[in-house]
């Protein structure tokens, strides 16, 4: 059985990986550039 993979996006508007430029990682959630900005 394969492993599922969460998709990772940013905790505050919800954008994936794939939409922002930098997602940064903390222990409990992510951030985008965008919400950073």
């Amino acid at each position: 059985m394969a492993k599922e993979e969460k998709e990772i996006k940013c905790s505050f508007c919800g954008r994936t990986k794939k939409d922002t430029d930098v997602l940064i990682a903390g222990i409990t959630g992510h951030i985008c550039n965008h919400c950073v900005t």
